[in-house]
């Protein structure tokens, strides 16, 4: 917490050479948001929160205290930030369960860089399902019990997995049965772009998932996306129009995988549409334009405070 304190007095006494127009803090329960908010009279700049998490956290006993956290700190963070961005609509809802005006709330998704994620030509895509994220529970819990079963049908197709994490054994173990079965491990930042335009379909099946922007990239691609109806993921894909949605049910995450690799017109037909939508509503350069809207409306309303 000291720390915290410390970025209130860099900005008090260095207002000359440090001094924003606006403060963008993220997430609702933080301390640094408790903070900055409670400091607001002392830095004298209007302020912004963007909400990430769309629940409660779940361990019963640290529930407990999130919501003794809210109750006492949390109600501080409310009244003195300006404007609220929510990723989704889901978001939005969360942000509502606090006595947040609906007119306070903005949905500005995170955003993808569309010129850069661009799709490859079908002719030079390999036939590989693509995997990447954190190796756990949370993303591939659904995913690794039917992935025999897919490796066995499917001979001709890569099941590629990209990332690291403690489940690393568990994919391996299956890659010794299986030549198909690719663990590639972590991939730099870099060579994300390369890595997704290769492929022809990406699953993110996701307990839990607040946003899923490897989802937006892997669109932007032209891939249609197979992932769970949870969290942000629901928001990104359009169910049997860029993608499918399954419903925490490993059987019918299979099903939905293997109506992709069997139909090639409906493999390129979602793919298409996913790269439109991308285009459409999750574009950078649109979502910088909406930040920058919010931004200049809530400085222009403080100042006339």
């Amino acid at each position: 917490m000291p720390y915290l304190h410390f970025l209130i007095f860099v900005l008090q006494k260095n207002k000359r050479t440090i001094n924003p127009d606006i403060i963008n803090i993220h997430e609702l329960r933080l301390p640094l948001s408790y903070i900055i908010a409670k400091n607001k009279r002392k830095t004298g700049k209007p302020i912004v929160l963007t909400q990430h998490a769309y629940k409660p956290v779940q361990n019963k006993f640290f529930k407990v205290l999130y919501y003794i956290w809210m109750y006492i700190f949390g109600k501080t963070v409310i009244k003195n930030v300006d404007r609220f961005i929510a990723l989704s609509d889901i978001q939005k809802r969360y942000l509502m369960r606090w006595k947040i005006p609906e007119s306070k709330i903005e949905v500005i998704p995170s955003g993808v860089d569309t010129k850069l994620f661009v799709p490859l030509k079908e002719k030079d895509r390999d036939n590989e399902v693509i995997f990447m994220g954190t190796y756990d529970k949370n993303k591939l819990f659904y995913y690794l019990p039917i992935l025999p079963k897919l490796a066995k049908k499917y001979p001709k197709w890569n099941f590629v997995f990209y990332g690291a994490g403690g489940w690393d054994k568990k994919i391996n173990s299956i890659a010794k049965r299986f030549n198909n079965v690719i663990n590639k491990g972590f991939v730099p930042k870099e060579k994300v772009r390369e890595v997704l335009r290769k492929g022809k379909i990406f699953v993110l099946p996701s307990i839990d998932e607040v946003f899923g922007l490897s989802a937006c990239e892997a669109s932007s691609c032209g891939l249609p996306c197979v992932v769970n109806k949870t969290g942000g993921l629901q928001t990104i894909i359009k169910d049997e129009k860029t993608g499918f949605l399954f419903d925490n049910d490993s059987e019918e995450l299979m099903k939905k995988i293997k109506f992709l690799i069997k139909d090639e017109g409906l493999r390129q037909k979602m793919g298409k549409s996913a790269r439109r939508h991308m285009i459409k509503y999750f574009d950078w350069a649109s979502i910088a334009k909406s930040t920058e809207r919010v931004y200049v409306d809530v400085i222009k309303r403080y100042a006339n405070v």
